[in-house]
């Protein structure tokens, strides 16, 4: 599985809610359209999506990386979420 795939399916399993990846990502049309939205995210949220949904890490060392309070991550993850799900 490529690294865009990869962050495609931790993104939807992070805005399903579901423990499996894979099933998040049914079909090969949903994973285009999890993809697109996630290219459409301000670079921000998307980011902070991949720090957090991809390697893992925590708001507060996401927050380290780039250089802001982790309320501000904290914001960007819950808005990419929202963007996501619309």
């Amino acid at each position: 599985m490529g690294k865009v795939a990869g962050e495609v399916i931790q993104a939807v399993a992070a805005v399903t809610g579901t423990d499996d990846p894979a099933a998040a990502a049914a079909t090969a049309e949903e994973v285009d359209l999890i993809r697109e939205a996630l290219r459409d995210l301000p670079d921000p949220y998307r980011e902070a999506a991949i720090l957090r949904w991809r390697y893992g890490l925590e708001p507060a060392e996401i927050a380290e990386v780039k250089g802001v309070p982790p309320g501000t991550v904290s914001s960007w993850l819950h808005r990419a979420k929202e963007r996501l799900r619309s």
